[in-house]
């Protein structure tokens, strides 16, 4: 891969981004690219409007070094979508600008679903090296009602009570991570909703959690939600826990983090490009995406933005999955696999 420029963005709110990182991905950057600069935004907000004007700006093929966790990656890559006109309702700029991640926050899941556990700096340095990374067309995901962005994937229920807990406690590690996780089981409740994906209702019921995205593991990389997600297919997977026991959620707990949980009976998996979770009451529920809480919400509203960033990963590395729509899923529900 082939830059002429890097753009070093750092979000100076990450407790992993110091002073002393950002001076080392600038020495490794300047190693392997002639022009680096250093931007540190003040918020999600202006780290989208600066990455996409930097983006227009320039007439150099140019990477953006994302410095920070999954919420700096999602606003980076937000700014390279609309820069580029890749965004819904964005013009087309021709602009050739690609992402890379370091990981500097306290989940890191779209670092891992791009190198796993390797060394950010031994990923940086293999842009020396063709044959060890690649430039993917990556999807993200669009909040309808916001026009909001997420490079993970939306959580309501579970999965966004964990990311609540996790807020709470400041830096993050596995110990704290495990505690939030048995935190939230100790608090989730049921809560009767619809999913519905690309106008047709796939479920309804009362939900433990629904993950819509995205990457295959989140929380740290240790919940292997979405085993068959793949980045560049153009789909949103939806995995759904639908009227768990507390025997239910002891074996999902058990089986998630290696992915084994797709023929446990509360489970329902579809993929589509449009996906809509709705309660039936006039209550609310928990979500998250890319590792922040939102509001509490009775409806959320999701869709697939296709081929919308160009981001550089692990040659060797398969993140693509098997596939699994709609029709199909109902017809091996039909026939009872």
């Amino acid at each position: 891969m082939s830059a002429a420029a890097a753009h070093i963005v750092g979000n100076p709110a990450a407790a992993g981004v110091t002073p002393e990182l950002l001076d080392d991905v600038r020495s490794a950057c300047g190693e392997l690219i002639p022009t680096v600069d250093v931007v540190s935004p003040g918020g999600r907000e202006d780290t989208v409007r600066t990455v996409e004007r930097l983006v227009l700006e320039s007439d150099v093929p140019s990477v953006f070094v994302a410095v920070g966790g999954d919420g700096t990656v999602r606003d980076v890559a937000e700014g390279l979508a609309r820069g580029s006109g890749r965004w819904p309702g964005a013009e087309p700029s021709g602009a050739e600008a690609s992402l890379f991640v370091v990981p500097a926050g306290s989940g890191n899941s779209f670092y891992y679903a791009l190198w796993e556990r390797k060394p950010w700096q031994e990923a940086l340095a293999s842009l020396a090296s063709p044959d060890l990374c690649e430039t993917r067309a990556i999807d993200m995901i669009r909040l309808v009602d916001t026009d909001r962005s997420s490079v993970l994937g939306v959580n309501v229920g579970f999965g966004a009570l964990v990311s609540e807990h996790l807020k709470r406690v400041g830096i993050v590690d596995d110990a704290r991570h495990w505690a939030a996780v048995g935190a939230a089981l100790e608090e989730a409740d049921l809560f009767p909703a619809t999913v519905t994906v690309d106008g047709e209702k796939v479920c309804e019921d009362d939900l433990a959690q629904v993950t819509i995205g995205g990457v295959k593991s989140f929380m740290r990389g240790n919940f292997q939600l979405l085993p068959r997600s793949d980045l560049s297919d153009g789909l949103l997977d939806v995995c759904i826990v639908a009227n768990p026991t507390e025997e239910d959620f002891a074996e999902l707990t058990g089986l998630m983090p290696q992915g084994l949980h797709l023929d446990h009976r509360t489970v329902t998996y579809v993929q589509g490009t449009r996906v809509q979770v709705e309660r039936t009451d006039a209550g609310v529920f928990s979500m998250e995406h890319d590792g922040d809480p939102q509001d509490r919400t009775g409806s959320v509203n999701v869709e697939v933005v296709p081929d919308s960033v160009r981001a550089i990963a692990d040659a060797a590395l398969n993140v693509a999955g098997a596939r699994t729509t709609v029709a199909q899923t109902s017809a091996d529900q039909d026939t009872g696999r």
